[in-house]
């Protein structure tokens, strides 16, 4: 009996003893693993960018990495203890495996920081999957060290765990370390919370912690904001100024034109011509000497002979912003207005020039379908697109990685290329919008031996230490400035050999700061310059008041109406205001930005910076920030934010922008069907009737048609247009496939009727359900409008 009673005992205690000793080893193991990969981390930091604070902020880090993982640890022992009693065989394997899994993310977290020095966030979910696959073979980004950083952790987990489990820890029981586990946590979150601590921020976060913190808060904040419609309906009382028309269309109000510009000018009788020249990443200290190198001397001295305004800003953080804001100067969308899938009507530089007999053209050394240019230009009814694909065959391509991969062409090829296009239409009123490409990714210069022996010989002329390990450090970003000022100085030599040059406004800014090189302060990130040069100006003139994109597009209708007595919209949706020009800094503006992950979280209103939702900081006129602690006014920003935030998705998303039949009674288009349903609509019908029209004349019209799909794209139906006689004969069938990696889609259909002599047509768009299978959708809107320039 009592050899049978000690079998018993043995029995009973072994499961309980064996998930204590297992999980103790599996806590020491991670954390092994948790100083390690610190190390790594500041290693590699400090190999590849030496930044500031980085041993301080390593340190703390490591810290409070600590404290998380021990505080984690100690909520998941109950689960590791259930998995180990009632899923023996798989449940504690299974545990570790996840433990195991989310260490080689975090190591995956930590390269993606190595690219920029800045955390991965949900920007990740913000971009198409080809857009991300673009990003990465063209951005230069060598896979080795993550491989091998993936090989030695794999071998290294695997080794140490058989070790430990042949020699286990003994050094505490469990239940102290538990104990000591929710006492972490609890320091975790009050240092978290309360504590200023001397760290660079980026630096001294836990990677993995920051990136699963803010997905889940952005996941779960939708479920706790009031309705849009509810905080929408504020905008216009908590940002008076324009002359606002309905509440239900927050942005909506009275086009007042009010002319600066054209008193420094000799205006001819003819408008001009103008080009706008988008610059890739340039922030506004590059024109200026930067620790005593001048990479940028043609467009400092093109600045000392134009209008110049210094303390000017982008919308955003990434080229997303830049577009829209500057030709159209509307609201953000849910993560970047071209970004959308499907647009409100709205004005733009575009469509109201074109209504003034302007020929309008996008030119783009990389593919305009990045980011959705082509989309957004399309839908603004440009003229022409001329992208990578349109380039004359003489012109070298830029191509990069292993592969090869065709990402452009280089800013010198890129001009030359817009100056041949245009040399045949010097007597045709223009609109020319270029953006640069050679100061982003994969920052390849067309002459590397020469800018290369170039760098050395400035870099021979600084004597500070600090200032060499900079510029060595960061050198390809800089090469690519002196190829980008050599551009611009080849452009504006040739363009003063056209006859056009005269009649031209140029406007040069840059899409957003280099992300890729150090700034002063989080406001900088949005600084860029802003020129305007014409061989018709007066004399020239430094601006210190702060102005934004958006403020390009009233400020151009109003030139061109005052002035040229253009045919202007009555109403505005801008978001902006005018281009102020004062010589002393005024900084009276409310601008929201919106940042690297598509959020709108950083707010400047009247010398008051907010940061991140979270920090608050006076702007002073050497664009100086200073934090500040108030709580009465960071409430007030935050307050007057989240109304800015709910009347930017409620008028991108719902169709609150302008009432359709504002849009085209200026333009003067004929609507022939218009219909919006926000119903959800299920059908397995073969043929389902989406608009039929009974007269039409017969010249081309335009087509719009969104919906939001709830099925799965696959099952969706065809789209087919049908063009017939008045008799139903079918003269032409378009069958267009609804795309396979959208939920939301938009199409903006050209159609030109088929030849024929009837002076009036039928037109039928329907969906045809090709799978034969039940589908789904709702939002549908369709469109149908006369084409008249």
């Amino acid at each position: 009996m009592k050899h049978r009673f000690k079998i018993r005992s043995a029995h009973t205690n072994k499961p309980s003893s064996k998930w204590r000793k297992d999980y103790i080893t599996l806590i020491y193991l991670t954390l092994i693993f948790v100083v390690v990969l610190r190390i790594y981390e500041y290693v590699t930091a400090l190999v590849l960018f030496r930044p500031a604070k980085l041993f301080k902020s390593e340190l703390f880090g490591l810290g409070m990495d600590l404290l998380l993982c021990l505080g984690i640890f100690a909520i998941f022992a109950p689960i590791y203890k259930w998995l180990n009693h009632f899923k023996r065989r798989v449940g504690p394997k299974l545990f570790e495996t996840i433990v195991f899994f989310l260490i080689v993310c975090h190591l995956l977290i930590i390269e993606y920081f190595f690219y920029q020095l800045k955390p991965l966030d949900i920007f990740l979910f913000s971009h198409d999957a080809s857009e991300m696959a673009f990003s990465i073979n063209t951005s230069g980004i060598t896979f080795y060290r993550i491989i091998s950083a993936l090989i030695v952790s794999i071998g290294s987990w695997t080794i140490l765990g058989y070790y430990f489990r042949q020699y286990p820890f003994n050094i505490l029981p469990l239940n102290k370390i538990l104990y000591g586990g929710i006492i972490s946590l609890i320091a975790f979150v009050l240092i978290n919370l309360y504590a200023r601590l001397p760290v660079a921020v980026d630096l001294f976060n836990n990677k993995s912690y920051f990136f699963y913190k803010n997905v889940f808060k952005s996941s779960t904040s939708k479920f706790f904001a009031p309705p849009l419609e509810e905080l929408s309906l504020k905008f216009q009382h908590e940002f008076p100024g324009p002359e606002y028309i309905d509440p239900e269309y927050p942005f909506l109000h009275k086009f007042k034109a009010v002319d600066s510009l054209s008193a420094y000018l000799n205006l001819e009788n003819t408008p001009p011509n103008v080009v706008i020249l988008l610059t890739e990443s340039l922030s506004e200290y590059f024109i200026h000497p930067i620790k005593g190198i001048h990479f940028m001397p043609f467009l400092d001295s093109l600045s000392k002979v134009s209008l110049f305004w210094p303390n000017f800003f982008s919308l955003g953080e990434r080229s997303f912003a830049a577009n829209p804001c500057l030709t159209a100067a509307v609201p953000y969308g849910e993560s970047g207005f071209t970004l959308m899938q499907i647009y409100p009507y709205h004005f733009s530089l575009m469509n109201v020039l074109k209504e003034n007999n302007y020929r309008n053209t996008f030119y783009y050394s990389q593919g305009s379908w990045f980011h959705n240019k082509e989309h957004y230009y399309k839908f603004n009814n440009i003229d022409r697109i001329i992208d990578k694909n349109s380039f004359d065959p003489d012109f070298t391509k830029v191509n990069v990685g292993e592969e090869q991969h065709f990402w452009g062409y280089n800013d010198i090829d890129f001009f030359d290329q817009y100056l041949r296009y245009t040399d045949s239409l010097q007597r045709v009123k223009r609109l020319d919008v270029l953006f640069t490409g050679t100061s982003h990714s994969p920052f390849i210069v067309s002459d590397p031996e020469y800018y290369n022996k170039r760098f050395k010989q400035d870099l021979e002329k600084i004597t500070n230490i600090e200032d060499i390990k900079h510029f060595e450090k960061h050198k390809r970003f800089y090469l690519t400035l002196y190829n980008v000022d050599d551009a611009y100085r080849k452009l504006f030599y040739k363009y003063q050999q056209r006859a056009d040059y005269e009649n031209t406004l140029f406007f040069i800014t840059g899409d957003h700061q280099m992300s890729e090189l150090p700034i002063a302060n989080d406001i900088e990130k949005y600084r860029v310059p802003f020129i305007v040069f014409s061989p018709k100006l007066k004399k020239p003139q430094e601006f210190k008041a702060l102005s934004t994109h958006q403020d390009l597009y009233e400020t151009l209708l109003s030139f061109f109406k005052l002035k040229y007595n253009f045919n202007v919209p009555e109403f505005s949706t801008s978001l902006g205001s005018k281009i102020t020009f004062d010589t002393a800094f005024n900084g009276n503006r409310d601008i929201v930005f919106m940042n690297d992950n598509r959020q709108l979280v950083d707010y400047y209103s009247n010398g008051y910076y907010l940061s991140d939702e979270n920090y608050l900081f006076k702007l002073y006129p050497d664009m100086d920030l200073k934090e500040i602690y108030d709580k009465n006014k960071l409430d007030e920003m935050r307050k007057k934010l989240s109304i800015y935030r709910a009347a930017s998705l409620n008028a991108s998303l719902n169709f609150k922008l302008m009432p359709d039949a504002l849009f085209f009674n200026f333009t003067q288009q004929h609507i022939y069907f218009n219909e919006y349903r926000q119903d959800t609509i299920k059908s397995n019908a073969l043929s389902k009737n989406i608009c039929s029209i009974s007269s039409i004349q017969n010249r081309p019209i335009y087509a719009d048609i969104s919906l939001h799909c709830l099925s799965e794209p696959e099952a969706f139906p065809n789209l087919k247009i049908k063009w017939m006689t008045n008799s139903d004969s079918t003269l032409e069938e378009i069958n267009l496939n609804y795309p396979l990696d959208k939920i939301n889609y938009q199409f903006h259909l050209k159609l030109n009727p088929p030849i024929t002599s009837d002076s009036t047509l039928k037109f039928e768009i329907k969906l045809i359900n090709r799978n034969n299978s039940e589908y789904q959708f709702s939002h549908l809107k369709c469109l149908v409008y006369n084409v008249n320039k």
